[in-house]
């Protein structure tokens, strides 16, 4: 259960070292690649044929979200729990969803 939802409490000094050297990593890995990703992202035809792979550029950002997605669950988990339950529950109590559906 706390791999799925995660606690700010719950997680070991162990893991949070570990979750910071990632952390680290990742915001290395976007120094490195932020001036070309930002290329590809206003214009990427004039990217494609200005050189940087765009396409790969798409993909490897898309992995390193999911990779920071992922090692912020352990910490973060129940408060994104919370994120998506909060609004529903918010309309149920203001009357804006019938309480039976």
């Amino acid at each position: 259960m706390n791999v799925l939802f995660g606690s700010i409490f719950g997680i070991s000094s162990g893991n949070a070292v570990v979750a910071a050297v990632i952390g680290a990593g990742l915001c290395f890995l976007t120094l490195l690649i932020a001036r070309p990703l930002l290329f590809a992202t206003l214009d990427p035809a004039v990217a494609a044929a200005r050189g940087p792979p765009v396409r790969l550029l798409g993909r490897g950002f898309l992995a390193q979200v999911g990779a920071c997605a992922a090692e912020a669950n352990q910490a973060v988990g129940a408060l994104l729990l919370g994120l998506l339950a909060a609004p529903a529950g918010t309309a149920v109590r203001v009357r804006l969803v019938p309480a039976g559906r």
